[in-house]
């Protein structure tokens, strides 16, 4: 099999060709060149075979928003809400451990019943992103397979000023 890194090759002087000819502008249309198009469709057949992940991640069958505090955590799917309390024990952990808890009660709820989907995670703690994902992505590796099938692929995180969260 050739090697993914040289099967671009022809891709990068086209579009490099394109926008010299185009002043630099990314909206323009260019031609491929049968060698550009030859690496285009080896790209679209084995790219789910060179690493075991898509190119682009699919649009997410559903958003799932989370937060927690010291007292308690939520989460909110569409319309549909679900929220608990922590017991006095589970309120002494860390604030990173309580957001992870939070998103692991979310998905068990939300996801009850389904698989094969794609879920988006909204959450404001950057270490609770960071480790799900490394998680996710060594856990993935460890069994080869795709974690679309088991619910989540990539938790993309975003920022809320003042970590403040209001239900819908």
């Amino acid at each position: 099999m050739a090697s993914s890194t040289t099967l671009f090759r022809h891709l990068q002087s086209d579009l490099i060709r394109g926008l010299q000819l185009n002043q630099e502008s990314y909206d323009a249309l260019i031609a491929l060149s049968p060698s550009a198009r030859a690496e285009l469709a080896w790209w679209l057949k084995h790219t789910l075979n060179v690493n075991g992940s898509p190119v682009h991640l699919p649009l997410p069958d559903m958003i799932i928003t989370t937060d927690d505090s010291k007292k308690g955590w939520g989460a909110v799917h569409q319309s549909l809400q679900t929220n608990g309390r922590w017991s006095q024990k589970e309120s002494l952990q860390h604030i990173n451990y309580l957001e992870l808890k939070a998103s692991f009660l979310a998905l068990k709820t939300f996801l009850k019943g389904r698989s094969h989907v794609t879920a988006s995670m909204q959450l404001d703690n950057t270490t609770t992103i960071a480790y799900i994902n490394i998680d996710c992505c060594q856990e993935r590796d460890r069994k080869r397979q795709h974690l679309s099938g088991q619910g989540v692929q990539r938790i993309q995180g975003h920022e809320r000023a003042g970590g403040s969260w209001t239900q819908q």
